[in-house]
């Protein structure tokens, strides 16, 4: 039984290539579960995803329940994130030229999440961190947090995560948080002062 969770395929090629991975796998191996995720997302939903996954194979689901209680569970989860810069994204063509030249100026932070597509949002343009802490957290009690588990992904930003975090446990004490580092594509696109955080909605 393979289960593959992969960074978003509008800011990667990962998924593409790990669906071609599976073609080839099985005609060696026909026998084999594989399931593919795109997680239309990155950083802090991606570890919910495979935190769930964990979880559920450690209950003893078989196969298919994993890939159908898993498949629910994803429309659960989202992502929001807050950039202090934008470089690599607007380079690669993921975002535009005229909000890559406003992040960044006047210490403002691009304050958005991953649409149902994957895609990059912008949901606020907040000046300073106090401000883009208090969005943040507005942001996701608006998309429908209400107290479920939250992985934070940060790069070079664990002050912010920790102001959040606060914020959050104010109304939502029992509160499930980690704060992690990024790594990889994730920290390429998150760049320095970053903030890619996966949470639970109801």
């Amino acid at each position: 039984n393979i289960v593959v969770v992969t960074i978003t395929g509008t800011l990667s090629g990962s998924y593409n290539s790990a669906e071609v991975a599976k073609k080839i796998y099985l005609e060696e191996h026909p026998n084999t579960n594989i399931h593919v995720i795109n997680s239309l997302s990155a950083g802090g939903e991606v570890d919910l995803i495979v935190r769930k996954l964990n979880q559920l194979v450690a209950e003893g689901l078989d196969f298919d329940q994993v890939v159908d209680v898993i498949t629910t569970y994803q429309s659960k989860t989202k992502l929001l994130f807050v950039l202090a810069k934008v470089d690599n994204l607007v380079k690669n063509g993921r975002l535009s030229k005229l909000i890559g030249t406003v992040v960044g100026l006047l210490n403002i932070r691009m304050v958005g999440e991953a649409s149902e597509t994957g895609t990059l949002e912008l949901l606020q343009k907040a000046r300073g961190p106090k401000k883009s802490v208090q969005a943040a957290y507005d942001e996701i009690i608006k998309a429908g947090y209400a107290g479920g588990r939250i992985v934070m992904a940060q790069r070079n930003n664990e002050k912010c995560c920790q102001q959040l975090s606060e914020r959050i446990r104010e109304n939502f004490p029992q509160a499930d948080i980690k704060i992690l580092p990024t790594s990889g594509l994730c920290s390429f696109y998150a760049e320095d002062g970053g903030l890619l955080m996966g949470y639970e909605i109801d």
